[in-house]
């Protein structure tokens, strides 16, 4: 999957709805998140795919919560899966340069797991965000700004020693950044140079006495291993080969391991009007999953 885009305007400006085209998709197995091609969050849940969003900009665009990340200058992007993977690289360029964004949720198998095991999982509950800079000088961006409760309950944010906590039982965002903060919002911007790293971390979990970017190399390494893995027993060759493995990694992602079932849908349901008929789509359905289930 490969997308363009030109754009130019600061990371906490306000914007439309996006097309659902325009999201993909990134997960651990319990949960997952959307990110947009001009690299907004705009949709994420952690620990389970039916928990309340942390981010949920795709259903309201002025209150719902988002995490950007982009250059500061106009650029353009684009952006695909690393090969037999669920994790996101995004390429922005600028006139000055350029940098990648790799966005992943760590996911791997269990020590004591056997060959065939890929459902007992450690997810830490984490959202990835790793830059680098491939050339040049780029002067990069980030606002976030949490949901709680669906964005119908505010939130007070609070920084210091590079991480921002967004209250009880919300995730913190952990980077080495110096923020601004205005109520619910936070916003940062640095330089990077070529061949310079940073990583951002929102962790539902932590561990005392670790700093989450001390991880994040070894959590990518076992989560492209956990995905190239997986889908490396998928025997099959022929047509749409490349789809079908595409389509094989997006069912296994939203399968949720602690029971196996799929979710139809990794956010919720977005119905056109109101009616006595609606259902809430996210939770699994047996029909709809069967046969995927069984194959």
């Amino acid at each position: 999957m490969t997308t363009a885009e030109a754009f130019a305007g600061g990371a906490a400006q306000p914007r439309g709805y996006r097309p659902i085209g325009d999201y993909a998709l990134i997960g651990d197995c319990h949960s997952a998140a959307l990110v947009a091609s001009d690299g907004s969050i705009d949709w994420a849940t952690l620990h389970r795919f039916d928990a309340d969003p942390v981010f949920c900009r795709m259903l309201d665009a002025g209150r719902g919560g988002f995490w950007s990340l982009h250059p500061r200058d106009a650029w353009t992007s684009s952006r695909a899966y690393l090969p037999g993977t669920n994790i996101l690289r995004t390429v922005f360029s600028t006139a000055s340069g350029e940098v990648a964004v790799t966005d992943f949720m760590p996911v791997g198998r269990q020590l004591d797991a056997g060959v065939n095991d890929y459902v007992r999982l450690n997810a830490p509950a984490w959202i990835v965000r790793r830059v680098e800079c491939l050339s040049g000088v780029v002067e990069m961006e980030t606002a976030y700004r949490p949901s709680r409760a669906f964005a119908r309950e505010g939130v007070s944010l609070a920084a210091e020693c590079g991480v921002v906590d967004a209250g009880a039982e919300m995730p913190r965002l952990f980077a080495e950044l110096d923020y601004k903060l205005e109520h619910d919002l936070a916003t940062a911007a640095w330089t990077m140079t070529a061949g310079a790293c940073r990583d951002l971390v929102l962790a539902g979990n932590t561990i005392a006495g670790q700093a989450p970017a001390d991880r994040v190399a070894e959590f990518l390494a076992a989560t492209c291993a956990f995905w190239t893995e997986w889908i490396g027993y998928c025997r099959y060759r022929g047509p749409f080969e490349t789809e079908v493995r595409r389509s094989a990694l997006t069912l296994k992602l939203l399968t949720y391991a602690p029971t196996g079932a799929i979710v139809a849908v990794p956010t919720t349901s977005l119905p056109e009007a109101m009616s006595p008929l609606n259902v809430e789509i996210l939770f699994q359905r047996s029909r709809v999953t069967a046969n995927p289930a069984r194959r």
